[in-house]
């Protein structure tokens, strides 16, 4: 607190003290949380590679991220990947775009909410049958939606559909 000042009414020097206090509120409140989140947020910009794009096969930043090949149907893979859309609540089918059936390759549309922000996420997946193989290939590709980065979320969403479809046999 401060001197008080010589010839000021005590009720003026209380509001003085009083306003004093809240800018120290507001500047150790507000401002410094307001700046450990800006730097924590900066870190992890430098940390996840600046990427908004991610694709199986395709995106350098992820080379472990590759094409699945399965031994199922082209239709059976797009059940299941209906039934993990449906037990995920943060997925979601993208409705907007229709699923594209082609000879032999079936394209899925799907929406992921981001988890801690209210960020979305459009996702591809492309399921085909390999005429060479007999296998079907699962390709995907994860877009945010805008930014310098998603922080490694759309490389979460391809390897959380690649788990599942792995474990559900």
């Amino acid at each position: 607190m401060s001197k008080p000042l010589p010839n000021m009414p005590n009720s003026i020097q209380q509001r003085i003290e009083r306003r004093q206090k809240w800018m120290k509120m507001v500047r150790y409140g507000v401002f410094l949380p307001g700046m450990l989140i800006g730097a924590i947020t900066g870190l992890g910009a430098l940390l996840w590679p600046s990427v908004t794009h991610v694709e199986t096969g395709a995106t350098r930043q992820y080379s472990d991220i590759q094409p699945q090949f399965l031994d199922r149907s082209t239709e059976s893979i797009v059940l299941q990947i209906q039934e993990i859309v449906a037990e995920t609540p943060r997925l979601q089918m993208n409705n907007d775009m229709p699923v594209l059936e082609r000879p032999n390759e079936t394209e899925l549309h799907l929406k992921a909410k981001g988890p801690l922000l209210p960020t979305t996420t459009d996702l591809r997946v492309t399921v085909h049958q390999s005429s060479s193989s007999g296998r079907s290939v699962v390709r995907m590709r994860a877009s945010g939606s805008g930014g310098k980065t998603d922080f490694g979320q759309n490389a979460r969403n391809i390897r959380f559909l690649q788990r599942e479809l792995q474990e559900r046999r």
